[in-house]
């Protein structure tokens, strides 16, 4: 298989195209490179798929060491694949490990993904890529790459309590391979990623070409003045983004010292960043941060969820239902009701909300179950919507590309007729060039970069004076068309949008 549809988190859906490194087109597409000097490797920044498909050929997934990913808004994107390795030689890799047999039957996702019950005692080898913070893992039985869940999908609430005594440790070391760390962690660029990635911009690229005419057409001062400005919006631009950027990862990727259950439940004292699915979390009396999605099997908790819902008022959460051990439910009602933490969202602690008391009976304890960790959390969705924001079609942005392209193919025709002209007049060459292609730095206005910038860095100075934080501030040139903001709680105008500050990934 070539392709295949994949489902994300969010109910997009991602067309998947596997290729494999090919080491001869690889050396003609640097050779490409050099002789175009770097022109090439610009526009592979515009089009990722175009400089994959030079330097890769097609081929089936299960062969693919680079995948090809197309959304439904037609953006392109390339992944590399990478392999981990799950060794299953001294135990399975059960949520119902050491227990009775019939909780087989009651595994999750996870579970399945793997096939450990078709192969215990076995070395496995998993493909997978990143994209957008998520984990694809490659399914053997269906020949696909599918969306890494924990223990939110097709797990039942009896597996959650026979699984209540805690993870093993080979169990732990293999699902932390597969998931990684349990951070929101945001990627701070360098300067030097920042500062390309502002200058690979069409504009950008068009203007300084523009200031290279014009100097060899002793236009210095006009060149000067025009470089000048636009580098040093430039540098404010980046040096604003890149301290936007550390705020936020500052806020968000937060980790304390937390107690959970493990090897038979011994309560042992771990980092949140080493919680896994499956592990079991001690809630102190006095409550706590919570970093992670769990579910609640034993004690009530009062949580503060306005970090992410708004609501002011504390709610509570009870245990979640027992259906085997709990009367009145049948073998068929048993097989019917999986674990969903949107649908059982009174059983659920979610991350980034706070514990403020917890209630429970004699000397038990207070014990939630790990279903989701990192970017997969309520938590970690906020901040993928904030550094990966879905593409806007304003009707703005689109006739101001229509605008260009018109201006464009009137200097074209301009550059045409000019050369015509200048070869009857019997001019050189090289003044043939250059007094044609001016033609083409009149018709599209190099300064409107530059000015555009100016505006940029303005608009960021007094959004900041706002406690407004912009991380992508190209969406702000159209932010003047926006009429209207729709919020469902007046407390996030009032207070704040995501801890305590607000972060515009939109404008």
């Amino acid at each position: 298989m070539q392709r295949c549809l994949i489902l994300d988190e969010d109910g997009e859906n991602l067309i998947c195209l596997g290729y494999r490194c090919s080491i001869w087109k690889s050396i003609l597409y640097y050779f490409l490179a050099f002789c175009t000097g770097g022109f090439l490797l610009i526009v592979s920044y515009w089009r990722a798929d175009w400089a994959l498909k030079m330097k890769c050929c097609p081929c089936s997934l299960k062969r693919a060491t680079n995948v090809l990913l197309r959304s439904s808004s037609g953006d392109w994107s390339v992944e590399n694949v990478q392999l981990v390795i799950l060794d299953l030689s001294s135990s399975g890799s059960s949520l119902c490990a050491d227990l009775e047999e019939e909780s087989v039957q009651y595994a999750g996702e996870f579970e399945r993904l793997l096939d450990v019950a078709n192969a215990p005692g076995e070395v496995l080898q998993r493909k997978y890529f990143c994209h957008r913070h998520l984990r694809y893992v490659w399914n053997e039985e269906k020949e696909r790459f599918e969306l890494l869940r924990g223990l939110d999908v097709g797990t039942y609430p009896v597996s959650f309590y026979l699984g209540s005594s805690g993870l093993h440790q080979e169990e732990i070391q293999n699902r932390q391979k597969l998931y990684g760390a349990n951070l929101v962690d945001v990627d701070v660029k360098s300067y030097a990623r920042l500062f390309f990635e502002e200058v690979a911009d069409p504009f950008y690229v068009f203007q300084f070409c523009s200031i290279i005419l014009w100097s060899f057409d002793n236009y210095y001062y006009y060149a000067g003045a025009i470089f000048m400005v636009s580098f040093v919006s430039i540098v404010i631009t980046i040096y604003q983004t890149r301290m936007h950027l550390i705020t936020l990862k500052e806020m968000v990727a937060l980790s304390e010292t937390v107690t959970v259950l493990r090897n038979n439940a011994v309560q042992v004292e771990i980092s949140s960043e080493d919680l896994v699915p499956g592990d079991v979390l001690v809630i102190p009396p006095k409550g706590a941060m919570i970093h992670c999605d769990a579910v609640l099997i034993s004690g009530n908790c009062i949580v503060n969820e306005s970090m992410l819902t708004g609501e002011s008022v504390p709610v509570t959460k009870t245990p979640l239902p027992n259906a085997k051990r709990s009367p009145g439910y049948s073998e068929e009602e048993r097989e019917q009701l999986p674990y969903n933490p949107e649908r059982q969202k009174r059983h659920t602690l979610f991350s980034g909300t706070r514990v403020i008391q917890t209630r429970y009976y004699g000397r038990a304890r207070v014990l939630a179950v790990v279903v989701r960790t990192g970017f997969s959390t309520t938590k970690g969705r906020l901040i993928r919507s904030i550094l990966n924001p879905k593409p806007v079609g304003f009707k703005f942005f689109r006739d101001s590309m229509r605008f260009i392209g018109f201006l464009s193919v009137l200097a074209l025709a301009g550059f045409s007729y000019s050369v015509y002209i200048f070869v009857k007049q019997g001019r050189s060459a090289g003044r043939i060039i250059l007094n044609a292609l001016d033609i083409i730095t009149v018709a599209v206005p190099p300064a409107l970069p530059a000015a555009m910038s100016v505006g940029t860095v303005y608009a960021l100075q007094r959004l900041k004076k706002q406690q407004i934080y912009c991380i992508n501030p190209s969406r702000i040139n159209v932010c003047g068309k926006l009429k209207l903001f729709c919020f469902d709680k007046v407390q996030l105008i009032l207070k704040s949008c995501i801890f305590k500050m607000k972060f515009i990934s939109l404008l």
